[in-house]
């Protein structure tokens, strides 16, 4: 904790942009808040969202990775007009399409059809990849 705090504090600006699950609102929101800070959470959501809801409420503005975050959090009763999207990006200059003969291979070791999608996500939350979005 008191690592966290000389961290905040050798922060050299003013805005701190946590970044994380609804989960760590206490150290991405309110820690660097009473810290002087202005603080925007950029949250993922789940369905147990409900304990933080009016603390969430009174945040300037949340930003989310997806509609599906959005709807959660609202249906857990945030305000909607405290919610902004921003998606997730990738870095093109880094990730690529595999070329035909690759995907032909990995295709033979799944076994998967020709007309079946891969898609690929990295982290332990499967909502906040927003797969349920993309088909």
């Amino acid at each position: 904790m008191k690592e966290r705090k000389k961290e905040y504090l050798a922060c050299q600006g003013d805005i701190v942009i946590g970044i994380g699950s609804w989960r760590d609102w206490v150290f991405i929101y309110e820690k660097p808040k009473k810290l002087g800070k202005k603080v925007f959470p950029w949250l993922v959501s789940d369905d147990k969202v409900l304990n933080f809801v009016a603390k969430m409420n009174r945040a300037p503005v949340i930003f989310t990775t997806s509609k599906f975050c959005k709807k959660t959090f609202i249906k857990a009763g945030v305000k909607k007009e405290k919610i902004e999207i921003i998606y997730e990006g990738i870095d093109t200059d880094f990730w690529k399409p595999l070329p035909e003969r690759k995907i032909k291979k990995i295709r033979e070791i799944l076994e998967l059809e020709k007309n079946k999608v891969i898609l690929l996500t990295i982290g332990g939350d499967g909502t906040s990849k927003g797969a349920q979005e993309t088909f």
